[in-house]
């Protein structure tokens, strides 16, 4: 883990990340480079097959919180709550070290796309 940037901030620009291309101001393909390519392809196909919404770009305060815990081994589980709207939801990530860089193998919760 010591080559590996922090944990912390890839998780919190991955998720603002997220919510952009949920709200359909930021094209899915940005999320390519920090996912796994079988969570690549579940998150396009989710997304491309849903009306494509309008609205404000969600700022960095729909943000609620991040919390990462990382293993010795490379491995960090994170959880985030972020607010979509006038609905705050929690949102869980396991991320990996692979070549001095993260990237995210699973996602789940209420606000996976």
């Amino acid at each position: 883990t010591a080559e590996l940037p922090p944990a912390e901030d890839f998780t919190r620009r991955l998720v603002q990340v997220l919510l952009e291309v949920v709200a359909g101001v930021r094209p899915i393909s940005q999320l390519r480079r920090d996912t796994t390519p079988e969570l690549y392809l579940s998150l396009r196909a989710t997304v491309l097959c849903r009306p494509r919404p309008t609205g404000p770009r969600p700022d960095r305060r729909a943000i609620r919180s991040v919390h990462v815990q990382t293993r010795p081994e490379g491995i960090a589980e994170a959880c985030a709550t972020v607010r979509r709207g006038p609905r705050v939801t929690a949102l869980a990530l396991r991320i990996e070290g692979v070549d001095g860089r993260w990237r995210c193998t699973d996602l789940s919760g209420a606000a996976r796309v």
